[in-house]
């Protein structure tokens, strides 16, 4: 699981920082947008790996908070598209929502990563005591 983590964070940084460069050499080809889907949903599959595969990360408080805020958020996307259904046009100021929240949980998502990453360095450490 080490190893995961460790290209888990350097994909992330790598994603973000290619993407911004493609964005910079030509916005018409990459747009911005294109980098919420690539780095939510790299995030996305990383976050479910780590629920599925490890039981010791599973627990962790901030895993368990950034799981709980998925589930409310997809919930709450859902009842949207139901009150779509009834004809009340709500999903627009969701999907506008979504603009600014996602990169918020991408940032914490990236640190909680990170955090991952320096208490297995430190305990790599530690067994070599």
């Amino acid at each position: 699981m080490k190893k995961f983590k460790h290209a888990d964070l350097v994909l992330q940084v790598l994603v973000l920082v290619l993407g911004f460069l493609a964005n910079s050499i030509d916005s018409e080809v990459f747009p911005l947008v294109y980098l919420y889907f690539v780095v939510g949903g790299w995030q996305l599959i990383s976050f479910l790996i780590h629920l599925f595969i490890n039981d010791s990360w599973k627990a962790t408080r901030e895993r368990t908070a950034y799981a709980k805020t998925l589930v409310w958020m997809i919930g709450v996307g859902l009842f949207c598209l139901l009150l779509l259904l009834a004809e009340i046009p709500v999903l627009i100021l969701y999907l506008f929502a979504l603009l600014f929240v996602s990169p918020v949980l991408a940032i914490w998502y990236f640190s909680i990563c990170q955090t991952e990453w320096r208490i297995l360095k430190r305990k790599e450490l530690i067994h070599l005591k």
